[in-house]
């Protein structure tokens, strides 16, 4: 039986059974696919999976192919060989149809097959050069020509196969890509005999789709660790079926687990029934709770509110301004440019003589449909394949260029101009340009290539006072670009905006604009003048009142979302009578009711749900409006956004982003371009002004509608594109993302604010405005980091001054008191310490000092206050671009040393870091106790609460606090309570009771939560005592403290007086659990607000991976006991 399982007419109908009867098993336990996808045979399962045919018709064409292919003569073989593909097809070309590719399974994993003497004279011309190959174990030259004398029998059999559309998306290994009708032919399997098997390019499709968990199924894991390789390290979950030396039910079921951990969602009764089993739960110690509480009167104070901001601070607008003369340096050392040549080719036919001249090598690429190289140093690449730009950077590796003096990107000049543009060429026109250079920056990312990327533009940018049409659809690169400033200013070079028409001597001027040495990235030149952009801020005069026509129509896309909504009341106020609301979602339930209410008011409100992308929807608005009530206004605020660095970004991901702001944008635009329009608003971003780190796809799209509105006020219609900072109240940003920005000086505006800003410009006759509450003592020297940016050079900022050199700070006197050798240690530990703190580590957590500050966790933001903090120690001017250019502790202490001060740089014992292996090694969470409101007093009923829904709001409980004393001063009656706090069981824990009634209930909480999870993860605390076991507990506020105060205020010689300050300290929250269990590592309370807890846990990961502590209790808690943090919360308000 052995011997005939190698003879491919039985090895394939047998491949066939176990896979999909493994399918089978899968699905017979709750597992199905959301996609499937087959390796070469495996296509046959994956298709029968998906529906295209039945079992039986299955198995009938997999028997004839095995069958004839037997029939075939021997003769042929399969190589492996460890190439990329282009230069593998290189090799066979010459060998025509007796070699041809059969499998392209990664980036330098392809297999040819052919006649088997051929692929012996590859293999030694291959060893030659040392690439690595290895002939496969198989009967025949499979995927080749040599299985054409099959094809017309098998031809006869498919057909008879009833074929059906895919039931569930599959990939097909013959193109790479999503198929649906093409599969269910009977030409798609004759021809899959002989075509290659593009497993790479599947995998990659399966990865932008968004696929994260793998299942294997076959008899070995081979498909998986190929798969792995196929996309970005670390990504997706990879499980087998089977693995060969694993006993199969132990494999099978060891991935159904992790499967299970993944959130899939198993089909327990199933897998079960054929089993008698019984679920028993354990229970924990069932504490013996009695009364320990402090009764005590007490009087509440008030406080006053905050007062509102001035909007007059919050315009701003772009000007180009005229540049005297732009210089660069006098030397002009040999160095390499890779160029994307524009097809016209006029401008790099220039460049081409004037670099020859300056000693520069040049390489060239242009658009193709795949990689290839033409000629000596000219290359094709496909702008939608990012495997292609890869290959080329390695071709170039390879010839010794990998390191760029300028990368230039012309493929933008391509662009047709904005009069002959319509939706597909404007699709073409967005991939080719920030698909393309996103394409190449990932590729620079992932190798070792360097160099500094200029983009250029022909016409993008509105330069002169009065308007000018602009090419719409390459504006998106400049938004594009003001992101990959800050995200990778190691890259960054900058932009260049030409005239709109072709003027002599361009390459001249770019030559010049180059690597200035006056450090501008965002220029444009219109005719012999050079300009560049700067932020100013804009003075507003006295607003037209803004009066809209009662018998007019508005338009408003996104209408019923949060900007969209706010901005459609504010038009009911300014007498719109009839909107047209355009979204692709319902109105809320709140959302109805408050169109209910305008409509009861005399207002016609239609909400349309259409896709503002899709012109065919949105032509149909159009018969909304009538002679009696034209259209009068668009508002576009649609939009969608997310947060992605650029590495992390995929094609379809960017042309998701851009669609609503792009092609909704331009098919508005066209569609009421001959309309008698009051008003066109778009509503952008400040994202395409001055960048957003994770938002270059968000920026594009925003970008884009900033030249579409300049581009409409040239033709004399109507146009306003608003830069909005961020919204709160349901805005573009959430809540979390709202902190990140204030963070960086960028607060949020009110709706109200918002609306009246909006008023004050809507007669302002300016295509764009940004509206922003902007901090820019934070912001501006943010704004720096990595490398000097000039937009905002106009911008008034009263950064604080650094010490005068004389104003030598005590550390500093300290460092330079101290013997030479002991200096360089003394400026080190000062500056791991400062590291250490903008990092929000504890004193006892200093950073190893060659660890990179980006990979210990410091954002731009702490890198900032880093320099700050620096300043003010040493009273020293540091640099903006600091953390870049010395990218550790070791090196920015250097720096500091030889630079800026006089401290002897002797070089000292470097510090021991601790292993790499255990600062990756995952932690393990081995117990969980815990008290939820709702009467989740463990993690199954917490479960249930979760997914149940359960609303656990409640009034304020009784026994917390009178509520009528303070009920007109409190916002709210509500709020979401533990019950039975005062309950406790002391003697289980060795505390008295007369020490239980002054210890803190969050306390009492601690230690009873603290043992369930103890008992839960098996870990008997006897045994831990003396062990290093640590205790992180976050909390922000102890009300009982201030009830234990109140009675002792009331009774002075109270029992309780003994035990109240130790029972009610902020480091008790910790201590009393260390000090209870017998624990010898460390003991930390956190108090960080509101994400104490989540701090609490994170440094305690910190001090496992740092070896602090071999184990570690992390949690937190808050009981509200009095109205104090009500009331302050409700007046504040």
């Amino acid at each position: 039986v052995s011997d005939l399982l190698h003879q491919t007419q039985y090895t394939q109908p047998v491949l066939f059974s176990l896979e999909y009867a493994l399918v089978q098993l899968w699905k017979s336990w709750g597992v199905e696919p959301d996609s499937v996808m087959g390796h070469s045979v495996g296509e046959y399962v994956a298709a029968c999976v998906a529906g295209v045919f039945n079992l039986a018709e299955g198995l009938k064409l997999i028997a004839a192919r095995g069958r004839l292919m037997q029939k075939l003569p021997e003769g042929g073989g399969m190589l492996a060989v460890r190439a990329a593909e282009y230069r593998v097809r290189d090799w066979i070309r010459a060998y025509g149809n007796q070699v041809s590719i059969a499998a392209i399974n990664g980036q330098s994993n392809v297999v040819i097959s052919g006649e088997l003497l051929s692929l012996e004279k590859i293999a030694q011309a291959l060893e030659k050069e040392t690439i690595k190959t290895k002939f496969l174990q198989v009967s025949h030259a499979f995927h080749s020509p040599l299985m054409e004398p099959i094809l017309e029998e098998f031809d006869s059999i498919a057909r008879q196969v009833n074929y059906r559309q895919p039931s569930i998306p599959i990939i097909s290994n013959v193109t790479g890509t999503k198929v649906d009708r093409d599969i269910a032919t009977a030409t798609y399997w004759v021809n899959h005999i002989q075509e290659s098997v593009r497993f790479a390019q599947s995998m990659e499709t399966l990865g932008k789709t968004g696929y994260g968990v793998f299942v294997e199924i076959g008899p070995q894991p081979i498909l998986l660790g190929m798969g792995s390789q196929c996309l970005p390290e670390n990504k997706g979950i990879w499980l087998p079926s089977l693995r060969p030396g694993i006993e199969d039910s132990i494999q099978i079921l060891s991935s159904l687990g992790q499967l299970y951990s993944q959130g899939v969602d198993i089909d327990w009764s199933h897998f079960w029934q054929d089993y008698k089993r019984k679920k028993v739960d354990l229970p924990t110690y069932p504490f013996q709770g009695k009364t320990y509480w402090i009764e005590s009167d007490r009087q509440d104070k008030t406080i006053q509110k905050d007062r509102g901001l001035d909007l007059e601070k919050y315009f701003y607008h772009l000007q180009w301004q005229p540049v005297d003369r732009v210089e660069k340096p006098v030397e002009c050392p040999p160095g390499n440019w890779l160029i994307f040549v524009d097809d016209c080719q006029s401008l790099s036919d220039s460049l081409g003589t004037l670099l020859r001249e300056k000693n520069k090598k040049v390489s060239w690429v242009y658009k193709g449909s795949g990689y290839e190289q033409i000629a000596e140093n000219e290359y094709r690449v496909n702008p939608e394949h990012p495997q292609d730009f890869e290959d080329l950077l390695e071709t170039l590796h390879l010839a010794g260029r990998e390191h760029f003096e300028t990368l230039l990107y012309l493929w933008s000049l391509d662009t047709p101009p904005t009069e002959q543009l319509n939706l597909e060429r404007l699709k073409v026109a967005q991939d080719f340009g920030c698909g393309g250079v996103l394409h190449l920056v990932q590729a620079l990312l992932k190798g070792t290539s360097l160099g500094k990327l200029w983009m250029v533009t022909r016409g993008a940018q509105s330069v002169s006072l009065t308007p000018e049409r602009v090419n719409v659809a390459t504006s998106p690169l400049w938004g594009w670009g003001t992101v990959l400033s800050l995200e990778h200013p190691q890259l960054w070079g900058g932009l260049v905006d030409l005239d709109g028409e072709k003027q002599e001597g361009e390459a001249q001027k770019l030559w010049r604009l180059i690597d200035n040495l006056e450090k501008e990235d965002r220029l444009a030149v219109r005719g012999e003048q050079i300009y560049c952009s700067r932020l100013l801020q804009l003075p507003v005069s006295e607003p037209k009142p803004v009066v809209l026509d009662p018998d007019g129509l508005y338009l408003i896309t996104g209408g019923t979302g949060a900007l969209g909504w706010h901005t459609a009341q504010w038009m009911v106020n300014q007498g719109a009578k009839h909107l047209l609301l355009v979204s692709r979602r319902e109105p809320s339930g709140q959302k109805r009711a408050k169109i209910q209410e305008l409509e009861e008011e005399g207002v016609e409100i239609q909400v349309v749900l259409a896709d503002v992308r899709d012109r065919q929807q949105l032509s149909l608005i159009r018969q909304h409006q009538s002679r009696d009530r034209p259209l009068k206004g668009i508002i576009h605020a649609a939009g969608v956004v997310a947060i992605e660095p650029i590495e992390e970004i995929s094609l379809g991901q960017l042309q998701e982003m851009m669609a609503a702001k792009v092609l909704g944008g331009w098919n508005l635009h066209q569609l009421s371009q001959d309309l008698d329009l009051d008003c066109f608003v778009t509503f952008s971003s400040i994202a395409a002004v001055w960048g957003s780190i994770g938002q270059a796809h968000y920026s594009a799209a925003n970008a884009f509608l900033n030249g579409l509105v300049h581009y409409r006020q040239a033709q004399g219609l109507p146009g306003l594109s608003v830069n909005w900072g961020p919204w709160s109240g349901g805005g573009m940003a959430g809540e979390k993302e709202l902190q990140e920005l204030s963070k960086r000086g960028v607060n949020p505006l009110s709706p109200q604010q918002a609306i009246a800003a909006l008023e004050q410009i809507w007669h302002s006759g300016r295509a764009q405005t940004t509206i922003a509450n902007v901090d820019w003592t934070i912001l501006a020297p943010l704004y720096q980091t990595g490398r000097q940016r000039r937009l905002l050079d106009e911008i008034p900022v009263d950064l604080p001054q650094s010490s005068s050199p004389e104003q030598t700070s005590e550390i500093l006197q300290q460092i330079q008191a101290a013997p030479k050798h002991q200096q360089k240690e003394l400026l080190l530990t000062c500056v791991q310490q400062e590291v250490a703190k903008v990092l929000g580590l504890s004193s006892n957590q200093l950073p190893n000092r060659e660890q990179g500050f980006f990979e210990l966790g410091m954002d731009s933001l702490m890198a900032v206050d880093l320099g700050t903090n620096l300043t003010r120690l040493l009273g020293v001017r540091l640099p903006s671009t600091l953390t870049f250019d010395f990218p550790n502790i070791e090196q920015l202490s250097h720096y500091l040393a030889t630079e800026q001060l006089t401290v002897d740089p002797a070089p000292t014992p470097a510090q021991s870091a601790p292993p790499s292996s255990s600062l990756k090694e995952p932690i393990a969470i081995i117990g969980i106790g815990c008290r939820f409101p709702g009467g989740a007093t463990d993690l199954d009923r917490f479960w249930q609460v979760l997914a149940t829904g359960t609303n656990t709001r409640q009034e304020i409980p009784p026994d917390r606090w009178d509520f009528e004393s303070v009920g007109d001063q409190i916002a709210t009656p509500y709020g979401n309570f533990l019950s039975e706090v005062d309950r406790f069981d002391p003697t289980f824990f060795g505390i008295a009771p007369r020490e239980a009634t002054a210890l803190d209930p969050q306390q009492r909480l601690l230690l009873e939560v603290t043992w369930e999870a103890l008992e839960r993860a098996c870990a008997v605390p006897q045994r831990l005592a003396q062990q290093p076991v640590g205790v992180f507990i976050g909390n922000d506020g102890q009300d009982y403290a201030e009830l234990v105060h109140q009675h002792l205020a009331q009774e002075p010689d109270s029992p309780i007086a003994l035990h109240a300050g130790v029972g009610n300290t902020f480091s008790g929250m910790a201590g009393r659990l260390s000090y209870t269990l017998g624990l010898t590592g460390p003991a930390i309370a956190i108090d960080t607000a509101c994400s104490s807890s989540l701090v609490a846990l994170h440094q305690a990961c910190n001090s496992l991976r740092l070896g602090e502590c071999e184990m570690a209790i992390a949690g937190g808690v808050k009981l509200h006991l009095t109205p104090t943090s009500y009331l302050l919360a409700s007046q504040a308000n």
